[in-house]
């Protein structure tokens, strides 16, 4: 990392120790309830705490941070450049960049077969939930039933499933496994913005380019039950393999794999594209053996 971290403390966030707010009985929403949105919750604030305790010039990387969470597809460092007030001149924002991604709260990524036009995501999970469900929202006291209704709302959907990817790309070892694909495969995400109005843009979620002439296009979903792939999805399903195998136009042989929390709803649609499954237990099957 570089110069402008400062001595690192003890962080409940990062290290796992949040759990010792956990009361048994309680439901999850409750649990999140009394630990962040409680008028004496004990997380309430962590989050300017955490970054005051790693970096120096806190509010440079939260302001960095902040501007990533807002673009969920990723975002250039040309409109990193021009955004941050906090981050202008000597390199300042190449280094706290490089000092995100080290600590964790940031990832780098490069579309496949590209070698330029990097973007950043978000992929800490706390600053995930922090930045868009408690430093966005302008009230400063919030009821006791708040978490339950946000849960209850398009928007929660929205940012579960990209916290739910998040994780899916934390686990990538494990989902090659249950994929059964053997060794030797890129992984990476691919994804096409059209300067044109006329042509259709695509994003894939995670690319698996395989040693076996194939490539295996994963589709991430989170939802409370099994995912239903309808009518209209799978029109757009095959849409996006279309738009990507023209505008790389490869030859290889291309499979269409399903990382859905809950599995995978048995349609029509489904029998006819998907050739695998990933669930949510497949994520740490890896983990439970190692312990």
């Amino acid at each position: 990392m570089g110069a402008n971290i400062a001595d690192p403390q003890p962080l409940s966030t990062k290290n796992g120790c949040a759990l010792k707010y956990i009361e048994q009985g309680l439901s999850a929403e409750q649990n999140i309830q009394q630990i962040i949105f409680a008028s004496n919750a004990p997380l309430r604030y962590e989050f300017k705490k955490l970054f005051n305790s790693l970096f120096k010039n806190a509010a440079a990387y939260i302001e960095l941070i902040t501007l990533i969470a807002k673009k969920q597809d990723g975002i250039k460092r040309s409109e990193l450049e021009a955004s941050a007030k906090l981050s202008l001149g000597g390199g300042r924002l190449t280094d706290r960049i490089n000092d995100l991604c080290s600590a964790g709260f940031i990832e780098s990524r490069l579309a496949w077969q590209y070698n330029r036009g990097e973007y950043y995501k978000l992929i800490d999970e706390f600053s995930l939930f922090y930045l868009h469900w408690v430093t966005s929202k302008k009230a400063e006291r919030f009821t006791q039933d708040h978490w339950l209704n946000q849960t209850n709302k398009s928007s929660y959907k929205a940012w579960a499933g990209y916290a739910f990817e998040s994780i899916c790309m934390k686990h990538i070892d494990q989902i090659i496994a249950a994929l059964k694909i053997k060794g030797g495969s890129i992984t990476s995400t691919w994804r096409f913005i059209p300067k044109k109005h006329l042509e259709d843009g695509a994003q894939i979620d995670l690319l698996i380019d395989r040693n076996d002439n194939a490539i295996t296009i994963c589709e991430i979903k989170h939802t409370a039950n099994p995912f239903a792939i309808d009518k209209k999805y799978a029109k757009d399903l095959l849409r996006k393999v279309e738009v990507f195998r023209k505008k790389t136009r490869t030859d290889k042989q291309i499979f269409i794999a399903m990382i859905s929390a809950n599995g995978l709803k048995a349609t029509m649609y489904s029998e006819e594209l998907i050739t695998a499954v990933v669930t949510l237990d497949d994520l740490f099957t890896g983990d439970e053996a190692s312990q």
